[in-house]
């Protein structure tokens, strides 16, 4: 069962052009969009390092709904009056995480999205 799931993931790998009635894999099973795929984030973001920074970035993700589940100032930089922000988020749908990570790293406060990364939760074997 391994190989024909590693090769039905090759398959669609070297494929990412297919359309929909392409997208399906073996047994008749379609593939989920990302879009619609919900999981937490982390992200880590390099802001100036002045009051007010973590309330804007509060509020992007507030807009989209998405809610923080952590969140910690890590390494400044004295002499580019830069810190890194690290967050964590509760579940949220990957379209609408990355439209707020868009928006965030649009702000004037943040000099850039330094990373985004899905944390997935597999649920354990019974």
């Amino acid at each position: 069962k391994a190989r024909a799931v590693l090769g039905d993931l090759i398959r669609v790998a070297r494929r990412p052009d297919w359309g929909e009635d392409e997208r399906r894999v073996g047994g008749g099973l379609q593939l989920a969009s990302m879009e619609d795929h919900r999981c937490q984030y982390y992200i880590c973001l390099v802001a100036f390092d002045r009051a007010g920074v973590l309330a804007q970035v509060a509020g992007r993700l507030a807009a989209h709904d998405i809610s923080i589940a952590s969140v910690m100032q890590m390494d400044s930089d004295a002499e580019r009056q830069t810190a890194d922000i690290v967050l964590t988020t509760h579940a949220a749908r990957e379209l609408v995480m990355q439209e707020a990570a868009r928006e965030i790293g649009e702000l004037p406060v943040v000099e850039r999205v330094a990373a985004l990364l899905r944390i997935e939760d597999y649920p354990a074997d019974e």
